[in-house]
């Protein structure tokens, strides 16, 4: 059995039938316009609606591309060399959060204070 043809999307579809149109065209310009009927002048003249067809296809798949791919995760950017690390020095992260972000921060240090906190609450003030 010969192996089956890819699917294509409707996109694709039409971006390649566009491309088609478009090798199309510009071998009849090749020809020159003396030798040309009057439909392939028409299609000649066309040619900048294909172009911007094109230009629309090719912006469709690539949506439906990176719709398949699903969200993608961006990657924080490494941080440059001599930098201290810590919220204490000072230093601010993405979104004003401390370098370790808000979430490392809040399980990292201030939990366990925060539990000691509450204990010597317990022992000497509640009683």
């Amino acid at each position: 059995q010969p192996p089956k043809a890819p699917t294509l999307t409707e996109a694709q579809r039409r971006l390649r039938n566009v491309r088609k149109k478009l090798r199309e065209v510009e071998a009849l310009q090749a020809q020159g316009a003396d030798s040309l009927t009057e439909a392939q002048q028409k299609k000649v003249e066309r040619i900048d609606e294909l172009r911007a067809e094109e230009k629309a296809a090719e912006a469709e798949v690539a949506a439906e591309e990176r719709a398949a791919k699903g969200p993608s995760r961006r990657r924080k950017k490494p941080q440059k060399a001599g930098k201290s690390q810590g919220a204490a020095a000072g230093q601010q992260g993405e979104g004003g959060r401390g370098v370790c972000g808000g979430s490392a921060l809040t399980l990292g240090v201030l939990l366990p204070v925060l539990a000691v906190g509450a204990a010597l609450c317990q022992r000497y003030v509640l009683p």
